[in-house]
C-alpha cells in the first residue's frame, strides 16, 4: 500500500533476479544431473572376445549346464563362457561368437551332442553324458573327435580338457 503497483512489481523483479543470480548455478548443475539421468544412454557395444577365449556349454539340463559353466568361469577367469539349452541355440551362438571350445551333452532335447560337435565343433571339444555308459560315450566321442567325460565331470579334468582345446585354437 505504500508503493504504487508498478514500483512493487519492479522491486519484486529485482529480488527474484538477485536470487536467481545467487542460486542459478546450483539449479543448473542439478538440472544437468537430472537431464543425464533421464536421457537414455546408448548401449555400450560388447568388447570382442577372441575365439580362443570363449567357451560354449550346451546342455538341456539346467543344473548340469550351470554347474559346468560355473566351474569353467571359476577356473578360467579370462575366458567368456556362453550357455545354450539346445543344438539350435548352440548353432546360433557359435555362428555369432565362433567359440574356441565346446562342452556338449550327448543327449540334447533336439539332437545328439556328437552330431552337433561334428558340425560346429572340432577335435578336442568335450562330450559329456550322465546316462550313456563309458563305452557308448567313448564311441560317440570318437565320431566327432571329442574327449568323453562322464557326468558330473571332475572339475580338474573338465578344465584341463577345455584349456587344451583353447590352446590349440589359440
Amino acid at each position: 500500500a505504500l508503493l504504487p503497483g508498478w514500483a512493487g512489481g519492479i522491486l519484486g523483479g529485482l529480488v527474484v533476479h538477485g536470487l536467481m543470480r545467487l542460486v542459478g548455478p546450483a539449479i543448473d548443475v542439478h538440472a544437468q544431473r537430472v537431464k543425464r539421468h533421464l536421457t537414455p544412454t546408448p548401449p555400450v557395444p560388447e568388447a570382442p572376445v577372441a575365439r580362443a577365449r570363449r567357451v560354449l556349454v550346451v546342455d538341456d539340463h539346467e543344473a548340469c549346464r550351470v554347474l559346468i559353466a560355473a566351474a569353467l568361469r571359476d577356473a578360467l577367469p579370462g575366458v567368456h563362457v556362453d550357455e545354450a539349452r539346445s543344438g539350435a541355440e548352440a548353432r546360433g551362438l557359435h555362428a555369432r561368437y565362433h567359440h574356441g571350445a565346446i562342452v556338449a551333452d550327448l543327449v540334447l532335447a533336439d539332437e545328439m551332442g556328437h552330431d552337433l560337435l561334428r558340425e560346429i565343433g572340432g577335435p578336442g571339444d568335450v562330450l559329456t553324458s550322465g546316462v550313456a555308459d563309458a563305452l557308448a560315450l567313448d564311441a560317440a566321442a570318437a565320431t566327432c573327435g571329442a574327449l568323453a567325460l562322464q557326468k558330473p565331470p571332475a572339475p580338474e579334468a573338465l578344465v584341463a580338457a577345455v584349456t587344451a582345446r583353447l590352446d590349440t585354437t589359440g
